[in-house]
């Protein structure tokens, strides 16, 4: 550390209380919204089906996936690893305040690509609708829609439609949770 930098970490406790701040300000704290996302807390069992193209047949495979609720509750992390195969993927999901939106970002070993969605949470439905645009299975930006249901504590279920350059909506995955 160099000698400004000393003299700014000395100085600053002075000058907050020579303006009269005393004392720190408040850190947030997470709100209802961030207490839904304890819902994916936890290790899961995945069963995958993903569609390479709308008329091929699905391909299945079998995973686990890590969730854990991280920074004081606003952020879960998670990990995905395929079973026997090669397939990993990280996210974190969050509620935005400023957005006023849930948020999800992930990246997998398969893409180079950011993946990034938007999204909302009825609560008398136990549902997640995510919105965004990303890479289909063979690499081409399409809009996506993915929506998770709860059907209960130990169950969840997410199917995933793009949208193709036809403006046809199309199934690409489907994957059934269960709590470990």
């Amino acid at each position: 550390m160099n000698t400004r930098s000393l003299a700014i970490f000395a100085i600053a406790p002075l000058a907050a209380v020579a303006l009269g701040i005393t004392q720190e300000p408040e850190m947030a704290k997470p709100g209802p919204e961030h207490e839904t996302l304890k819902m994916d807390e936890g290790t899961w069992t995945a069963t995958v089906k993903f569609w390479t193209a709308p008329d091929a047949p699905p391909q299945e495979a079998k995973g686990t996936e890590v969730n854990k609720l991280t920074l004081d509750g606003f952020w879960m992390v998670s990990d995905v690893t395929e079973d026997g195969g090669p397939y990993r993927a990280h996210a974190i999901v969050g509620y935005d305040t400023m957005k006023k939106k849930y948020v999800h970002s992930s990246v997998d070993n398969m893409m180079p690509v950011l993946h990034l969605m938007e999204g909302s949470f009825d609560k008398s439905k136990k549902t997640f609708t995510w919105t965004g645009e990303g890479p289909d299975m063979m690499g081409t930006m399409v809009k996506k829609r993915t929506v998770v249901t709860y059907p209960d504590a130990n169950t969840r279920m997410v199917v995933a439609y793009s949208t193709g350059a036809d403006g046809k909506e199309t199934k690409s995955m489907e994957i059934a949770y269960k709590r470990k």
